[in-house]
């Protein structure tokens, strides 16, 4: 998530760069944005949401938390509702990579061509183009 967000930072700095600004590649960097946002959201919880005392179905991170700490300094046995937190976190998680590996993928990949056609500056991870001039 880290590098994602922070690839999408330096790609949203790259399209002030390019000659013809295209209000396309804004289009696609604040679709990537909102994309890690939702993502982030799911993974660690709506902060602002928390602090608002806004009721949200839980993260994957608030259910490993309470399903760890139910189980601290015990010596008991898991109970059923630690084991399905467990579970749902694991089926949220997958869920939630899946969704990620597609974001870094495609939709970064996707943005990373069009800027390189565009002629945007190199961003860090980009791979640029060779491009042959005829001698």
């Amino acid at each position: 998530m880290s590098d994602a967000n922070n690839t999408v930072k330096y790609l949203r700095e790259a399209i002030f760069s390019v000659a013809k600004p295209n209000q396309d590649f804004v289009t696609d960097v604040r679709g990537l944005e909102s994309k890690l946002k939702q993502l982030s959201d799911r993974l660690n919880g709506d902060g602002v949401a928390g602090r608002l005392d806004i009721d949200k179905p839980p993260s994957i991170s608030q259910r490993l938390n309470s399903a760890i700490g139910d189980g601290f300094g015990t010596t008991s046995d898991p109970t059923a509702t630690m084991k399905e937190q467990l579970q749902i976190a694991g089926e949220e998680f997958e869920k939630a990579l899946a969704d990620l590996r597609t974001i870094v993928d495609k939709d970064i990949k996707a943005l990373e061509q069009k800027l390189e056609a565009a002629g945007a500056p190199y961003t860090p991870g980009r791979m640029p183009e060779l491009k042959k001039t005829g001698n």
